[in-house]
């Protein structure tokens, strides 16, 4: 063990606890499994202990030793020197439940108790005491009024008559469609309480209305409306049909062209109706007349106007020319 000492101080410098030579062993051994790795040398795993003859003994020891140093490496160190094996602290200890585990289960077995078991009495109570079934959980009845918050005022609580009035309102509500939070919160009532009134109800879900067919005339001002978004011949198709109207491409293309020339038509027979017709072979006092009641003492057309539509019907009136027969005739331009 003298050498053992001098090479453990050698390696750990003399603050080493070599008076704890009971421990030693087990250092060496990793001392020279290290040392057997840095040669390169496989590492020797040392054998299960599985002998009978000597494993009980082993496990008798180790509570001996457990109950004297208490420490399960000084333990293991022990073994070591005593049965010439190789075990570890970890393992100690495991044998040494193991055992106590046997053991307990030996004397439960023959009957005898643990010393600090307690006797169990042979007679049960006649009386139960006060606090009996207090902690038992249970499944209260729902209330329906809500806890009030702190400091909240509370009204009084419902009779029999009202509850049963909340109790048809609620089914009411929740029959057209109502979610159970939201009748709760109206009603001031638990939305459990809710729930479980109405179980069972049937939601009466309503029909939706059928759809109207559009006219003719409604189908062409909301064909005019998609073209006028900017939305193509394709996208017009698609949204008609959302709305029950089927047109073929080529025949909703034709369609559409149709209106668009209806609309121009429309624009020239309004311009045209806007315009008074002029004579045909007037003489100068009629185109005066016509000059006049075209003027409207400034509020009607503009001598330009005026000259434009002269030229059109066939005569030769610029814009001067109209203006000077505008001011022979009394016209302040």
């Amino acid at each position: 063990m003298a050498s053992e000492t001098k090479i453990l101080e050698a390696i750990f410098g003399p603050s080493i606890p070599t008076d704890q030579a009971a421990v030693l062993p087990e250092i060496m051994v990793h001392i020279r499994a290290i040392d057997g790795l840095l040669q390169g040398k496989p590492r020797q795993y040392h054998p299960r202990i599985s002998n009978p003859a000597i494993s009980g003994p082993i496990n008798r020891r180790i509570g001996e030793l457990y109950a004297e140093y208490g420490k399960w490496p000084l333990v293991a160190a022990a073994i070591c020197q005593e049965f010439n094996v190789q075990i570890s602290p970890d393992a100690c200890r495991r044998r040494y439940k193991d055992a106590m585990a046997r053991k307990e289960a030996y004397a439960a077995m023959s009957g005898s108790a643990s010393p600090g078991a307690k006797e169990l009495p042979t007679e049960l109570p006649t009386e139960l005491p006060a606090t009996f079934g207090q902690f038992i959980p249970h499944e209260s009845p729902v209330d329906p009024i809500v806890d009030p918050k702190p400091g909240q005022q509370v009204a009084q609580r419902p009779d029999d008559h009202q509850l049963e009035a909340i109790k048809a309102e609620a089914i009411r509500l929740y029959q057209v469609g109502r979610d159970v939070g939201s009748i709760a919160e109206q009603l001031g009532v638990r939305s459990r309480w809710v729930k479980d009134v109405c179980k069972g109800i049937v939601v009466q879900v309503p029909t939706p209305p059928e759809p109207v067919p559009l006219t003719e005339t409604e189908i062409d001002a909301e064909l005019i409306r998609l073209r006028d978004t900017g939305m193509s011949p394709k996208e017009i198709r698609e949204a008609m049909l959302l709305q029950g109207v089927d047109f073929g491409l080529a025949e909703l293309r034709d369609r559409l062209a149709a209106l668009a020339r209806k609309a121009l038509q429309d624009r020239k027979a309004a311009k045209a109706s806007g315009e008074p017709e002029l004579p045909a072979n007037c003489n100068r006092a009629e185109l005066d007349a016509v000059m006049w009641r075209l003027w409207d003492h400034g509020k009607g057309k503009t001598p330009d106007e005026i000259s434009d539509m002269l030229c059109n019907a066939g005569y030769s009136y610029g814009t001067a020319a109209v203006e000077r027969r505008l001011r022979q005739q009394g016209a302040e331009l």
